[in-house]
Parts: C-alpha cells; structure tokens; sequence
C-alpha cells in the first residue's frame, strides 16, 4: 500500500526435519531498475495478472489499467488510470498499436508481448515505428520515382522505335522509288544508246552506200555481158565456153548474195545479248563491207586469219560495227599519205582474246580523251564524236574491254580485249595475224 513498490521473494528456512525455523526475505528496489531502462527509445513495461503496469521505464505508463478503469481495493489507495484510447492490429503475424491522445507513447508502434510466470507478470515492449514508415515512404517515392524513370524511358523507346519505324518506311518509299527512277532512266539510257548504235551503223552504210552501189554494178553488168555470150556460145556450139560463162555468173551471183547480206546483217538492229561468236568470221565480214572504201582510198590490210574459228561472248552484228568504226577511224586519219596500211592481227592468250588494229598514220593527239564523247580531231561537218564512245560502250557490254595507244613504229595501236567462249579450244599462233597484204 502506499504507492510504494517493490518486488519481495521470500524463502522459507527449515531444520534438518523440515521443520519451518524462520524466513528470509529480498526485497528489489524497482525504481533503481527503471533508472537504467529510461533512456531506452522503446517503451518497455511489465503487467500483473490485472492487466495492471507495475513496471515501467516511463513514469506516466505506472498503475495504468491497460483494460477497464476505476479504483480496486487490492492496490489500496493507489489511483488506477486507463490507459489512452487505442486499438491493436494483426499485421503480417505482428501486434502493431495505434494510439491516439498520448504525445508520449508513439503513434503507431510495434507491440511484442512475453510472459513471466516465475515472476507472474507479462512483459511489454513498444517499438516506434515512424522511422520506419519514414523508410518505408522514402523507399516508396524511390520506388516510384524508378518505376517513372522506367515508364518515361519505356515511353522514350517506344517513340524512337516508331519515329525510327517511319523513318525506315520513308527511306524504304525514297528508296523503291529512286530504284524504280534509276531502272527507268537505265532503260531510257539503253534505249538511247541502242538507237545511237543503229544511227551509227546506218551512218557508216550512208557513207558506204557509192561504193555497195558500185560494187553491185560491176558484178551485174559481168552477169549481163557472160548471159549474152553464153547464148551466142550455145548457137555455135560451143558447150565447153557456155559452161564457164555459167560458172562464171553463179560465183558473181554468189558474190552479190554475200554482199547482201552482209549489208542485211549489219543494218539489223541487234537486241540480243551476248552469244558464242567467231571472231575470224567477224573481221572477214567486215572487210568485205569495207573492201570498196580501202580500194578506193588505196589502203592495204595485212590480215591472215587463224587456220581455225576464235569464239568468244559478244555479238557478230555490234563487234562487226566496232571493227568497222576502227578501219574506218584508221583510213580517216590516213587522209593524204602516200602509203596507206593497216594490220589486223588475233592475240590468242590465256582466258583471254584480243583483237589489236594498227595503222602507219599520224597517231592519237590524246589518248586518254579518245573514248570520252564527242571528242574529235575531225574536221568539224564530219563526224560528231561518237564512234569510239559507241565502240567502247559495245565492248564493254560484251564483259570486255578497248584501249588505244601510240605505236612506238608510229601510227595508232587499238587493242579489244574479249572473253573466249565456254569451252572454246581456240587455236592459232600466239602473235595472231601475219603481214601478207590484201
């Protein structure tokens, strides 16, 4: 009674019979106990079996009823308080308190409970927990603060991703139709260049059309003239000489026929793409159609053809024109010499073919602009500089290739570089043509 307190253990002291001889009693001063603990954070308190504070670490918690209220004769004059309005609550298998009306007590705490019974009381412990709800929502904002930087990034990605997508769709669009404008501009080109090369071969017809005509004259007046004999030779008699005028008119029919169709052949407009061609047969057909231009300006040829055919890729009509446009380059530059030559020779080498033009005139003035277009040294009415551009296009489309040079004997050397025909066994010596004049 009397407010005081204190913790009394008391033991019995018996003789050897058991017989009870007197008492000894400890007494614990509880108030030196509290001393220690009240510089604890946590509130710590213990309860009797009345669910009464007995022990505390903070004085206002001492002889609170933590249920129920009002004086009970077992604490004599000792004042009983309730303890503030609270609730407790079950979280995640833990006690937490909420408690309102007390500055002292936290307002919200963890509450862990352990009971004495060697002393028969209930100890009590209340952890504050603002510091760690104060972590809890920092953590929180950081969390959250993360998971922005994250949607934001996310969102970010996303636009990049469609930006980069329609920039690829506009690029892929840019694209199609830049293919499509170059292929027509390409088939523009080629159609172009096809018409050039026709308008070309028909110059050189228009400059060769005197002379075909000639050259189909003569061997029609021969025919005339061996007809009327044949029939004067046939009323005498005379078989014998009527077979020779007939053999006569079949090899100058024969020489027509082949004049003709040289001219059909060369006129054509050639589309194809590159076929196995002999190149033998491509120069002979061209010297042929050059044969009254070199009579009339008195050129000769040193041509003798390989005993054999040389196949290479290209096309017979369009290297017919490129032989044609340098024998006809050749016999141009010669203009005004007294001695006028040119040699054609076949170079037979390995995985290659050339075909080399040589001729004893003046040289080239620029070799490396002779191939660009409309370059010239002709006088200006003559020619508008295409030839060898037409000439190197032609053989370029063939997988081969042209150049010319300066001879150091004088004159103009142009060599054509062909590809050799699958599986062509191409035979003949290895400096190709020889020197025997035509």
């Amino acid at each position: 009674g009397g407010g005081a307190r204190g913790c009394y253990f008391t033991s019995a002291v018996r003789d050897k019979g058991g017989a009870i001889l007197g008492a000894l009693s400890v007494t614990v001063d509880l108030e030196a106990l509290e001393t220690d603990w009240r510089g604890d954070p946590e509130i710590i308190y213990f309860t009797d079996a009345n669910d009464v504070v007995f022990i505390a670490n903070r004085d206002t918690r001492l002889w609170r009823r933590l249920s129920g209220a009002g004086a009970d004769p077992r604490y004599g004059e000792t004042p009983l308080r309730p303890m503030p309005p609270h609730r407790s609550l079950e979280r995640f298998g833990r006690t937490l308190w909420q408690m309102r009306g007390d500055g002292e007590i936290p307002a919200h705490a963890l509450h862990l409970q352990q009971p004495l019974p060697v002393i028969g009381m209930t100890g009590n412990i209340l952890i504050d927990l603002s510091g760690v709800e104060q972590e809890a929502r920092l953590r929180t904002a950081l969390a959250g603060a993360a998971l922005g930087v994250i949607v934001l990034l996310v969102a970010y990605l996303l636009q990049r991703r469609r930006t980069l997508a329609v920039r690829l769709q506009v690029e892929e669009e840019a694209n199609s139709r830049l293919e499509e404008r170059v292929q027509k501009r390409t088939e523009e080109l080629k159609r172009t260049q096809d018409e050039l090369i026709q308008a070309a071969k028909l110059s050189a017809l228009g400059q060769m059309s005197a002379g075909i005509g000639h050259e189909l004259n003569q061997p029609l007046a021969a025919i005339q003239s061996y007809s009327e004999n044949a029939v004067i030779l046939l009323e005498r008699g005379q078989v014998g000489e009527t077979e020779k005028n007939l053999e006569r008119i079949s090899g100058l029919a024969a020489r027509i026929g082949r004049i003709i169709t040289n001219l059909r052949a060369f006129a054509r407009k050639e589309g194809e793409p590159a076929t196995d061609v002999d190149l033998v047969r491509v120069v002979e057909d061209t010297l042929e159609l050059a044969a009254i231009r070199l009579r009339d300006s008195h050129v000769r040829i040193h041509w003798t053809p390989p005993p054999a055919p040389v196949m290479v890729q290209g096309g017979r009509v369009r290297l017919q024109q490129v032989v044609l446009n340098l024998i006809t380059n050749a016999t141009d530059a010669m203009e005004g010499q007294a001695d006028k030559q040119i040699w054609i020779d076949l170079v037979l080498g390995t995985g290659k073919t050339w075909l080399e033009l040589r001729d004893n005139g003046p040289g080239l003035s620029d070799p490396e602009k002779i191939f660009e277009p409309f370059y010239s040294t002709k006088t200006v009415g003559d020619g508008m500089g295409l030839g060898l551009s037409i000439s190197y296009g032609i053989v370029q489309s063939f997988g081969g290739r042209i150049t010319g040079r300066n001879s150091p004997e004088g004159g103009a050397v142009f060599r054509m570089e062909l590809t050799p025909a699958k599986g062509a066994q191409n035979a003949g010596p290895d400096n190709g043509g020889g020197r025997n004049a035509l």
